[in-house]
């Protein structure tokens, strides 16, 4: 049996429960910054498998577009600067993320949760570190065809 008194409270409650699913929304959604270092993560991750496709075709041992040469450099030269901006793209979201980190950390009037910096932050700098490293070796490998001065 359900009295007015019983459909009353499950309304409430059943309000309760829509306010506090929309209060837990709200407080899961990450703030500008984070969603911005994710961004720029994904955006890292797909210009690195490019990078990769990119240099395969550049690879002198591959078959694969052009036999020339000077041409696979410049298909490497790209890679490596996809390579490079891919890096760059991974490095500034890890060192944003720290840097905000590390000023909640240190500001004394700061009520949250105080983090520190952890493995992936780690990670995503050594990660970086290497793509552009990796692409700065590709860059270095590319050749300027020789032109022969004319002498007479």
């Amino acid at each position: 049996m359900q009295g007015p008194c019983q459909e009353l409270w499950e309304q409430k409650n059943h309000l309760w429960i829509i306010n506090g699913l929309n209060k837990l929304m709200s407080c899961l959604s990450p703030t500008a910054y984070v969603q911005a270092c994710r961004a720029l993560m994904i955006i890292s991750l797909i210009l690195g498998l490019f990078a990769c496709l990119i240099s395969l075709f550049g690879l002198k041992c591959t078959k694969f577009g052009t036999k020339s040469d000077h041409t696979k450099g410049k298909i490497a030269l790209s890679g490596g600067l996809v390579f490079i901006l891919a890096g760059l793209c991974c490095l500034v979201p890890v060192s944003w993320y720290a840097a905000s980190i590390t000023q909640q950390f240190f500001d004394p009037l700061y009520g949250g949760i105080k983090y520190e910096l952890g493995t992936a932050l780690y990670i995503g700098w050594a990660g970086s570190v290497l793509a552009i490293l990796g692409g700065s070796l590709l860059c270095c490998s590319y050749k300027k065809k020789n032109k022969t001065a004319k002498k007479g």
